[in-house]
């Protein structure tokens, strides 16, 4: 089976060569491809992908020109992997790359929609991760699980496996992190599919700065809260 991982990338010029290399290692004895998705970055990140491009054959390399954004940018991504299932990972080195191979094996042997890696669940955890951050997360997670009759321990962590066959023709429109919420809620809720978790473990970022603005995009969060109670009461699901 193979695995398209995708990493967005916004002005990540001093980690890109670092999360590539270490998704290439942790990942070796997969089938896989590794697309960046350079987004309308302002500094050396564009470069600095074509170059890992050039040194690993597995790399690809996708340059955005206009409306930068999260999602845009995953959007983009997924639309042009090539795996049979998709793996978003965020390039400012949060996510543990050993989870991967365990997506993977899970989204193989069980045929869901969609693999969560969950911060949540028991043998799953969080480092240095910045409390009002966690917060949010953590109950958001627990209200949308109640709201939406799916327990999903993590529901906002952008790091899951898809299956190409539950994400393709899906009309996704969330610009920003909402993305990761908007996702699985189309897949559960208009395509009957169904999912697993796994552990992982979230380490907060040690270089350059956090793209995830709670006070200017939180709200955004709130339109899927919605999206499930409509579509859990109304029948149109399952």
């Amino acid at each position: 089976m193979r695995i398209s991982i995708v990493i967005p990338a916004h002005d990540e010029e001093g980690v890109l060569e670092e999360i590539v290399e270490a998704v290439i290692a942790g990942t070796s004895e997969l089938d896989r491809e590794v697309v960046v998705v350079d987004d309308v970055s302002s500094d050396r990140t564009g470069a600095i992908a074509d170059e890992l491009a050039v040194r690993y054959p597995e790399v690809r390399v996708l340059h955005r020109t206009k409306d930068n954004s999260f999602g845009n940018a995953l959007r983009h991504g997924l639309a042009n992997a090539e795996g049979e299932v998709v793996i978003p990972v965020m390039a400012d080195m949060c996510d543990d790359v050993a989870t991967i191979s365990r997506m993977a094996k899970v989204a193989e042997e069980t045929g869901v929609a969609f693999v969560v890696g969950s911060r949540y669940m028991p043998g799953g955890g969080t480092v240095d991760q910045p409390r009002l951050k966690g917060l949010f997360s953590h109950t958001y997670s627990r209200i949308y699980s109640l709201m939406s009759g799916h327990a999903i321990t993590d529901i906002t962590n952008a790091f899951k496996a898809y299956r190409r066959d539950a994400i393709e023709g899906l009309d996704l429109d969330s610009d920003w992190f909402d993305i990761s919420v908007e996702i699985p809620s189309r897949i559960l809720f208009e395509r009957s599919g169904d999912f697993r978790e796994v552990p992982t473990i979230w380490t907060g970022r040690a270089v350059g700065e956090s793209k995830f603005k709670l006070f200017t995009m939180g709200k955004n969060y709130v339109r899927w809260l919605i999206f499930v109670l409509r579509h859990r009461f109304s029948g149109r699901s399952r």
